[in-house]
């Protein structure tokens, strides 16, 4: 019912702004534990998706995009780009890429927008790609993440982990997701 009546209204708007669900305790509403990634799929909006623990007095100052050359990390920097444009710091981090080059390329169309840019690539083996980003947020002293939602089918994310989820789980600072 939640991702209904959200759907419907996130339709009419330019982003929308959810909490992250609580998935355990008295606060746990059932059915809401993937709201902000099911109501970027269900419809093509960005969703601004503000943690359940802690406080932000900035948002959007110094941003890290977690890039993946994936045509939902493509969409999330479109529909991030007028905060992109604003921010002191822009961190276009890419995880597992075969070669640098897709995380060069989009920092390259970043500034061609006015995008003061930087690019940081890394290899996750130890760890799930996930826990990296989530260890790049805090290095970074990033206060927001923009990413793209579920690349991967929503059976291999629940089978198989994903990025998606765990930062949805885990995450530190809001984060913008988009698909």
């Amino acid at each position: 019912m939640p991702l209904e009546v959200l759907r419907l209204q996130s339709l009419y708007a330019d982003i929308t702004v959810v909490g992250q669900p609580v998935t355990d305790g008295p606060a746990h509403v059932p059915g809401t534990e993937g709201l902000p990634g099911d109501l970027a799929i269900a419809t093509g909006r960005p969703v601004l998706t503000v943690p359940h623990s802690g406080s932000f007095k900035t948002i959007g100052r110094t941003v890290m995009v977690a890039w993946n050359g994936s045509r939902e990390s493509a969409r999330a920097v479109t529909d991030a780009l007028p905060i992109l444009q604003r921010a002191k710091t822009v961190y276009v981090v890419g995880a597992n890429l075969r070669s640098s080059v897709p995380a060069l390329d989009i920092s390259t169309h970043l500034a061609r927008h006015g995008v003061k840019v930087e690019t940081k690539t890394f290899h996750a083996e130890d760890t799930s790609v996930g826990a990296a980003l989530v260890s790049q947020i805090t290095d970074l002293g990033a206060d927001l993440v923009v990413m793209g939602a579920y690349g991967h089918s929503r059976f291999n994310e629940f089978v198989f982990g994903g990025v998606t989820r765990h930062l949805l789980n885990h995450m530190t600072v809001p984060t913008l997701f988009a698909h």
